[in-house]
């Protein structure tokens, strides 16, 4: 789905220089609730998100977990 893909890249993008600032999550949160993913419990979602990410989730176990 179109939606988990850009996630996962907004998300790739945000942990790709090792610093993430609190702008950055804000932002992933707002796309993440705003598709209606998150559905109101975006910080815990994009939370989940990074943690998978960052033990080498790909796009389609990011689709996978989520979906």
């Amino acid at each position: 789905d179109m939606v988990y893909r850009q996630l996962y890249e907004l998300v790739g993008m945000m942990l790709a220089d090792g610093i993430v600032h609190n702008s950055e999550i804000e932002l992933c949160v707002r796309f993440a609730e705003e598709m209606g993913v998150a559905q109101g419990n975006g910080s815990s979602f994009i939370g989940k998100l990074v943690k998978a990410i960052e033990q080498g989730a790909n796009e389609a176990d990011v689709k996978k977990i989520f979906a």
